[in-house]
């Protein structure tokens, strides 16, 4: 194999789902947890912090509960660039011991603005984490699993923002509202030591960086992808055009992606600051309302525990064919599309358009049946099945083409 590029995004994209995919997840998992742990962790201190320090003007809070957001406005593009540029293995470690340390450091804070400037560089780590964890599981990650192990991480940081509920109100009457930010400043920095042993780094950078085949080999040989591969192969990232080295902003607004693009940020813009606000500010007006803050805290975890269930509900719609169906399930919008019957609650697969044919839309459903299929149930002729499976994406058509092209020159021969 030594004379044949090897492309490891198509071995990572083809491969099967491995113990390698599980530990990877269950370490993001846990790394976005301490995540989610330390985004809250203010919120549930806020109320003890006013009965501590005599604030009675809750809306002092506000540059507080803001300082974080702004952090990790800065923290994921820049962390996402060190990524990039020095490995996502260094970012994910570096963003831990960054909002670990200074969560850690509020434990000594005595002021509302020493609070404010500790989270903002706390909010710098935060953001970094997540665009660097998620990464990894989309790059790794086989194709037709891709979606379910992003959002599984992604429930992570929802299962770590309920953690500080329950210790809010059963350890901070007894320890103060010390032990909250002793406890999210303890654990990221054991997380980084974790991710330090068993994170593994990005292998396309690895490939890129051209000096590190045994590192590559290792990482292929664990994917489940079927081929061996040594150290002196020759490794590959796909085409040129799929690099991140030619990777622009401006690719974000060609094409479909003009509108696609505008109406994914308006709804991201719009969900997280509904969150936020709510996040934020419930237990502190909980507990203006005279409910005991013990209370207000497992309301805020209860709230948390919703996006567990709707991310774990959410993510085996999620890949499928067309990330529509998942995208339109949910949204409540295209329903039709997404298979979804009004007035109902079943949910069917959905069927779509096969690209590039000039068939009727009749036909093109009745082939669509399964990705193994597909091209065969039209019941055209074999130069038509020749044209429809190599313009066809999937691993099937793929196999199909390879296997026929190995008949032809045996015939030759």
């Amino acid at each position: 194999m030594g004379t044949v590029p090897i492309d490891v995004s198509r071995l990572t994209g083809e491969g099967k789902l491995t113990r390698f995919h599980v530990r990877l997840l269950l370490l993001t998992i846990l790394l976005t947890m301490l995540d989610g742990y330390d985004i809250t962790a203010i919120s549930f201190a806020a109320p003890e912090l006013a009965k501590a320090w005599g604030i009675a003007d809750r809306s002092a809070f506000g540059p507080v509960f803001a300082a974080s957001l702004v952090g990790m406005l800065f923290g994921a593009p820049a962390l996402g660039w060190i990524g990039d540029r020095f490995g996502r293995k260094p970012a994910v470690i570096f963003s831990c011991i960054v909002f670990g340390a200074f969560t850690l450091a509020m434990m000594w804070a005595s002021s509302l603005g020493q609070i404010m400037a500790l989270r903002f560089i706390t909010g710098i780590g935060l953001g970094g984490l997540l665009p660097n964890a998620s990464a990894l599981n989309a790059e790794y990650a086989p194709s037709r699993h891709r979606a379910t192990m992003i959002i599984l991480m992604y429930v992570g940081t929802a299962f770590g923002g309920a953690i500080p509920g329950p210790i809010a109100a059963v350890l901070v009457p007894a320890y103060g509202w010390q032990i909250l930010f002793l406890i999210g400043g303890a654990l990221p920095i054991a997380g980084a030591i974790a991710a330090w042993i068993w994170l593994p780094e990005s292998v396309k950078y690895l490939v890129l960086k051209g000096d590190r085949n045994e590192e590559v080999a290792k990482l292929v040989n664990r994917l489940g992808s079927g081929v061996r591969v040594t150290a002196t192969d020759t490794f590959l990232v796909g085409n040129a055009s799929d690099r991140t080295s030619g990777a622009s902003v401006g690719v974000l607004f060609r094409g479909g992606l003009r509108v696609a693009t505008p109406l994914l940020w308006l709804l991201f813009v719009a969900n997280l600051m509904g969150y936020f606000f709510l996040l934020s500010w419930t237990p502190l007006l909980l507990v203006g309302s005279n409910i005991p803050i013990a209370k207000a805290a497992i309301a805020l975890s209860v709230f948390q525990v919703g996006g567990i269930i709707g991310g774990l509900s959410i993510h085996i719609h999620n890949d499928l064919p067309h990330e529509r169906a998942g995208v339109g399930r949910w949204l409540g919008t295209g329903n039709r599309k997404a298979g979804i019957h009004p007035g109902t609650s079943h949910w069917r697969r959905p069927h779509f358009r096969e690209p590039a044919t000039h068939e009727p839309l009749s036909v093109r459903r009745r082939a669509i049946r399964s990705r193994r299929d597909r091209c065969d149930r039209a019941r055209v002729g074999l130069k038509e099945t020749v044209r429809r499976k190599t313009a066809c994406r999937c691993r099937h058509c793929s196999q199909w083409i390879d296997a026929s092209s190995r008949a032809v020159s045996a015939r030759a021969a």
